[in-house]
């Protein structure tokens, strides 16, 4: 008689959450999941030898992440804000325009200002055509295509 004995790894569900993704930038469904090796006998796992991975992952996007990397709290209304200011100024958005964009969604234009100078910084570019200000790694303006001036 043969007794069959081995180790395999599995993917184990242990639980669903609801966890702010910051792919889809919005609270989404998540399952926590752990990677680990188990005892096997004739092919069915007994008992887990060894713990390898555990990671969440996004039921919308199914990205994978580390536990550590998500949490249920959203970032608040100022971080979100500083970060989207950010992304658009380094993708060649005029300071101005970037305000005036999150003034329509902000409650005054003097926050989207001061929210705005946090993520731009005070070094900064001017496009002697069209008076428009950028951030000091934008060379071109992007209304007139002209190279920037540093201010």
């Amino acid at each position: 008689m043969f007794i069959i004995l081995g180790e395999r790894e599995r993917n184990i569900e242990q639980s669903r959450d609801e966890l702010y993704c910051p792919n889809c930038n919005a609270t989404r469904a998540f399952k926590r999941m752990r990677i680990g090796s188990y005892f096997t006998l004739f092919f069915i796992p007994l008992f887990e030898t060894r713990r390898i991975k555990d990671y969440v992952e996004c039921l919308h996007c199914k990205l994978q992440f580390n536990p550590d990397a998500v949490n249920s709290d959203p970032p608040s209304l100022a971080y979100r804000a500083v970060t989207a200011a950010r992304s658009d100024l380094e993708s060649g958005t005029a300071v101005e325009q970037v305000i005036d964009k999150l003034a329509k969604a902000m409650t005054t234009r003097e926050l989207a200002k001061q929210f705005v100078d946090s993520a731009a910084g005070a070094a900064r570019r001017k496009c002697k055509a069209c008076n428009l200000t950028y951030i000091l790694i934008v060379e071109n303006c992007n209304c007139c295509e002209r190279q920037l001036a540093a201010e």
